[in-house]
């Protein structure tokens, strides 16, 4: 159906089934073939460009990235995708467009670029300046956490914002894995995040 959708003329195709079908694709499936990642990476990036501010626009954003983050280290993505990632990355730097998970999905997708090509920590360190925002998100969903409760509660807010400091964590722990660069913003972060746990644990343990 993607490959027959993305064959119609430009008149005749439907650009909201194909999305809505690249996204499934990615989503569903654990093994991508490079012909539907060539159709699917494209149709979701200019998804995914979408700046419009509207509630409907962000969540079609931020199901468009992450499906994309979907998409394992071991598969090549075009150099010209990549910086389509970044610009989404830098303009949300702005205007704060994104939805945490939206720019959590386009940070994980580039960060999984660097196992095939180290080049881009460049892009990763300096021009998208990883490690500042990695503190700045942490540290603005750490202050909606209640790290004195024995146990997380029922309230989906904090289950949510939980589940967020997770996946920034498994972000630093792929950078850590992957990267070599180091640098005194990323001691601090690391130190901040040590800082943090053992806040934690000494307030639970009392």
């Amino acid at each position: 159906m993607i490959i027959d959708e993305n064959e119609k003329k430009k008149e005749e195709k439907n650009e909201r089934l194909l999305i809505d079908l690249c996204e499934c694709y990615l989503t569903l499936e654990d093994e991508f073939s490079s012909e539907f990642l060539s159709i699917c990476i494209p149709c979701l990036l200019s998804a995914a460009s979408d700046k419009e501010d509207s509630k409907e626009a962000k969540k079609e954003v931020e199901i468009a990235l992450l499906a994309l983050s979907r998409i394992g280290a071991c598969h090549f993505i075009h150099e010209q995708y990549l910086n389509e990632i970044k610009e989404i990355i830098q303009y949300h730097q702005v205007h704060r467009n994104l939805t945490y998970l939206a720019y959590q999905s386009a940070w994980r997708l580039l960060i999984y670029r660097i196992l095939k090509d180290d080049s881009l920590e460049g892009m990763i360190v300096d021009a998208t300046h990883f490690v500042r925002e990695e503190r700045k998100e942490l540290e603005e969903l750490a202050k909606s956490v209640d790290w004195k409760r024995k146990k997380v509660g029922d309230g989906e807010k904090e289950a949510k914002e939980l589940l967020f400091i997770e996946r920034w964590l498994n972000a630093i722990y792929d950078h850590l894995c992957f990267c070599t660069s180091w640098s005194e913003e990323f001691v601090e972060l690391i130190g901040r995040i040590v800082g943090k746990i053992q806040e934690s644990w000494y307030q639970n343990s009392i």
